[in-house]
């Protein structure tokens, strides 16, 4: 399954997300026609199906909508890991995207709805790098 959603996320649509990581910034796809940002990447906007996706930076501040706990690995990769945080994050700069990634430097007991969350990026030259989110504390 993991190889599968790494192919996935090698697709040509995926790239400028991937390189602002490695940048170091946040960049989603948005329609330049009818403006409305979407995740995943795509060849057309799936709002108004236009064609003219244009990559936008965002300071990636968000709140958490949702997370879990994962206690058990389901991929060889993550053994190491669990248990680890998994959260849905919310933009306001970038309303209707909701975005799955891991949530760190906060004990999963002290997450709540609506919690402030900040990008972290993890200095690396991989291909497909990974995001994360910290816990911003009120």
């Amino acid at each position: 399954m993991a190889e599968a959603e790494n192919n996935f996320a090698r697709q040509p649509e995926f790239e400028p997300f991937w390189q602002g990581l490695r940048d170091g910034h946040f960049e989603l796809p948005r329609c330049g026609d009818c403006g409305r940002f979407h995740w995943y990447p795509m060849i057309r906007c799936p709002h108004c199906i236009s064609a003219n996706i244009v990559w936008s930076r965002i300071d990636g501040r968000g709140r958490l909508y949702s997370w879990t706990v994962v206690r058990r690995a389901f991929a060889a990769d993550f053994e190491d890991k669990v248990p680890y945080t998994v959260g849905l994050v919310e933009f306001g700069a970038a309303p209707g995207v909701r975005f799955v990634s891991e949530i760190v430097v906060a004990p999963a007991q002290a997450l709540v709805i609506d919690m402030p969350v900040e990008p972290l990026f993890p200095a690396t030259n991989e291909a497909l790098p990974r995001i994360l989110f910290a816990a911003v504390e009120s």
